[in-house]
C-alpha cells in the first residue's frame, strides 16, 4: 500500500474514532518515509488528543524541524509541554505559533493560560485581549481574561469580561459560578445568587454552585437557607468535605445525626487526602463538641490541624523576629520627629487583634451605629502601604519606613482614604477596617492617620488560641496549626501590643471580650466614645444586623452575648499542656540602639 492511500485510510480511521487503527497506519507511513512531514504530525496530534503528551513531544518537535512553517504543529507542542508543566518551552511554541499565523486565536489564548500559571498577569491578559481581538465571540478567551484580571485586582473589569463570556454562552455554568464569586466578593449578594442558581442548572457544577449558594447565605444570615444549600449540595456529592465543614458551622448536632454517621463514613475512605481529610476532621470536631464528647473532638482536631500544618513551610522565629523589628523601628524617638506628619482625616476605624479574639462582634456592634459603615477585613492598608510607593514594599518593612518622607506618608494615606472611599458616603460616615493582623502596622497607622480610632479586641490566651485551632481559615495564617506556635505567637504579639502602648500612650484602646460579656452596654458605650460616637441603643441589637459577615464568626454574630464562649478551653484541659506552656515562655521585644540624627 503506497502512502497517499496509508494516509487516506488513517484520516477515514480518527473520522471514525478508530484511534488504534489510525496510530498504526500513521506508523507504516513513516517506516517508508521517516521524515514525512504529516504523518509526523499528525501521528503527533492525534498522540495530544489522547493525553499521551510525553510520546507526542519527540513527533512533534521533529515535524516542526522538517516543516517550520506549520502554525497548528508549534501549537501542539505548546499544548503538550504546558500538559507536563514545562511552561517556559509551551509559552515559546505558542509565541512561534502566532508568528506564523497572526491571527490564531487559539494560540493567544493558550498563551495567556501559560502566561497567567508563570504568574505574568499582565502578559496573560494582553494575550486574551488579543485571542478576543480576532475572535469577538472567543467564549474561552473572555473567561480567561476575568479570572486573570480578577487575580490582578480589577475586580470591575473582570466582571464585566465574564458576563460579556456568559452573554455568549448563557448556560455555561463555569462562567455563572466564577461570575458570583466576583459579585460575592464585591457584596454584591442578589447578583452572587441569581448567578450560583443559574450555575445549579449545569450538572457537572451543580454541587460547587449548590455549596456557593450556601455560603451567601451563611454570609447573610439566612442560615436555614444556608443549610438547604448545603445539603442539597451533599445530596449530589456526598463525598465532599469542605461542605460537611460549612455545614458543621451552621448548625448543631446532636445524638445519632445523620450527617455525623456520614462523615464517620467518608473518614474511612482512603481516597479522601489532603486539604479535605483536614476539613473532615475539622467538621467532625465539631460535631463532637456539639455532644459533649471533647476527648473525641480533641482527636480529631489534632487530626486536622496536622495534616493541614505539614502542608506548608513556617519558620516561627521569622515572626518573633519581625515583631523584635518593628518595636525597634518604631520607638518614641520615631513618633517624636514626626509627630505633625499624617492625614488628620479622622473617620478611619481599625479594629484589630488576634483571630478569633472578638474583632468581628466589635465591628457588628459598631455597624449598627447609623454613622458606621462596616469594611470588614480589608486588605486596603497592607496594598496602600506596599504597593502604591515604589521603593517600599513587604521586603522593606519595617527597616525602610525611616526613610518614607512627609510628602511620602500624605501619599500613602490618600491612597488607603481612595480605597476605602465607598464606606464613607457622608460627611459624618466613618468606615471600619477589621484585618486583625493589622496590630503589626500600628506604627503606619499612626503616620498616617494621627487621629484615626484603633480598637484592640483582647480575649483570654488559651481561649484565643484554642478557638484558632479549632478553625479551617480561608486566609494565610501558618502560626495556626500548632499548638506551641501558637502560644508563642500569641506572647509575641502580646509583647509587640505592650509595646505599642509604651510609645503610643492613649492611641488604641483595649477592649476585653469577657468584660463585654459581663457588661454589654458600658464596654459599648465606652468603644462608641473612642470613636467620637454619640450614643445608639441599636449598638446593643447587633446581632439583629441584616449586613453581611464573611469572616469565620458569621455564625456567632448573629446571636446575642453568652457566657458559654468563656474559658471554654476548660473542657480541653487535659489536651492543653503544650499551648499552656508556650503561653507561660517569657516574650520581650528588644528596643534599638539611638539611630535618629
Amino acid at each position: 500500500m503506497n502512502i497517499q492511500q496509508l494516509m487516506q485510510q488513517a484520516a477515514e480511521a480518527c473520522q471514525a474514532a478508530r484511534w488504534q487503527q489510525a496510530e498504526k497506519l500513521y506508523r507504516q507511513v513513516l517506516q517508508q518515509q521517516p521524515e514525512h512531514p504529516e504523518a509526523l504530525f499528525l501521528l503527533g496530534a492525534l498522540a495530544c488528543q489522547l493525553g499521551h503528551y510525553q510520546a507526542a513531544l519527540p513527533l512533534l518537535v521533529k515535524a516542526s524541524q522538517v516543516n517550520p512553517g506549520n502554525a497548528q504543529c508549534f501549537y501542539n507542542i505548546g499544548n503538550a509541554c504546558k500538559a507536563l508543566g514545562r511552561l517556559n518551552e509551551a509559552g515559546r511554541a505558542f509565541q512561534q505559533a502566532v508568528r506564523i499565523k497572526p491571527d490564531f486565536a487559539e494560540a493567544y489564548n493558550d498563551l495567556g493560560v501559560t502566561c497567567r500559571r508563570l504568574q505574568r498577569l499582565d502578559d496573560a491578559i494582553r494575550c486574551y485581549q488579543q485571542a478576543i481581538h480576532i475572535n469577538p465571540r472567543y467564549t474561552d478567551a473572555w473567561y480567561n481574561l476575568g479570572i486573570a484580571q480578577h487575580e490582578r485586582g480589577d475586580t470591575e473589569a473582570a466582571i464585566a469580561a465574564l458576563q460579556q463570556g456568559l452573554d455568549l454562552q448563557p448556560g455555561d455554568g463555569a462562567i455563572s459560578n466564577n461570575l458570583g464569586n466576583l459579585y460575592e466578593q464585591c457584596g454584591r449578594y442578589e447578583e452572587a445568587i441569581a448567578c450560583y442558581r443559574q450555575a445549579t442548572r449545569q450538572a457537572d457544577i451543580r454541587p460547587t454552585a449548590y455549596f456557593n449558594l450556601g455560603n451567601v447565605f451563611t454570609a447573610r444570615g439566612q442560615i436555614n437557607e444556608a443549610q438547604k444549600a448545603y445539603r442539597k449540595s451533599l445530596s449530589l456529592n456526598p463525598a465532599q468535605a469542605e461542605v460537611h465543614y460549612a455545614l458543621a458551622r451552621v448548625k448543631k448536632f446532636g445524638k445519632d445525626d445523620p450527617q455525623h454517621r456520614a462523615m464517620e463514613k467518608l473518614r474511612d475512605d482512603e481516597k479522601l487526602q489532603g486539604e479535605q481529610r483536614s476539613l473532615l476532621h475539622f467538621a467532625l470536631a465539631k460535631a463532637y463538641e456539639d455532644c459533649e464528647e471533647y476527648d473525641q473532638a480533641f482527636a480529631c482536631l489534632r487530626i486536622a490541624n496536622d495534616i493541614k500544618r505539614a502542608t506548608y513551610r513556617y519558620d516561627p522565629d521569622e515572626d518573633k523576629q519581625l515583631m523584635e523589628n518593628i518595636a525597634r523601628w518604631f520607638d518614641a524617638p520615631f513618633f517624636a520627629a514626626r509627630r505633625q506628619w499624617g492625614e488628620p482625616c479622622a473617620r478611619p476605624i481599625f479594629i484589630l487583634g488576634m483571630p478569633r479574639s472578638g474583632t468581628t462582634l466589635i465591628e457588628q456592634i459598631l455597624s449598627s451605629h447609623p454613622q458606621v459603615c462596616a469594611g470588614g477585613e480589608l486588605k486596603a492598608l497592607r496594598l496602600s502601604l506596599f504597593t502604591s510607593e515604589p521603593g517600599f514594599s513587604a521586603r522593606d518593612f519595617p527597616h525602610a519606613a525611616d526613610t518614607l518622607s512627609e510628602a511620602t506618608v500624605h501619599r500613602l494615606a490618600h491612597d488607603y482614604l481612595k480605597r476605602t472611599a465607598h464606606l464613607r458616603t457622608t460627611a459624618d460616615r466613618l468606615g471600619t477596617d477589621k484585618m486583625p493582623a493589622n496590630f503589626l502596622y500600628i506604627g503606619m497607622i499612626r503616620l498616617l492617620f494621627p487621629n484615626a480610632r484603633v480598637i484592640h479586641c483582647r480575649r483570654d490566651p488559651v481561649d484565643t488560641c484554642l478557638s484558632c485551632y479549632k478553625h479551617y481559615f480561608i486566609g494565610h495564617q501558618p502560626f495556626a496549626y500548632d499548638l506551641t506556635e501558637l502560644g508563642h505567637y500569641y506572647r509575641h504579639y502580646q509583647a509587640l501590643m505592650k509595646h505599642w502602648h509604651d510609645v503610643l500612650p492613649g492611641f488604641v484602646l483595649d477592649v476585653q471580650y469577657e468584660d463585654l460579656v459581663e457588661d454589654q452596654e458600658s464596654q459599648t458605650r465606652r468603644v462608641l466614645a473612642h470613636c467620637g460616637l454619640p450614643w445608639d441603643a441599636s449598638c446593643l441589637s447587633f446581632h439583629e444586623s441584616r449586613r453581611s459577615v464573611t469572616t469565620n464568626s458569621n455564625i456567632q454574630v448573629r446571636q446575642a452575648l453568652y457566657h458559654d464562649a468563656v474559658r471554654r478551653w476548660k473542657h480541653y484541659e487535659n489536651h492543653l499542656g503544650s499551648l499552656l506552656e508556650a503561653l507561660r515562655a517569657p516574650a520581650t521585644l528588644a528596643s534599638r540602639p539611638d539611630h535618629h540624627d
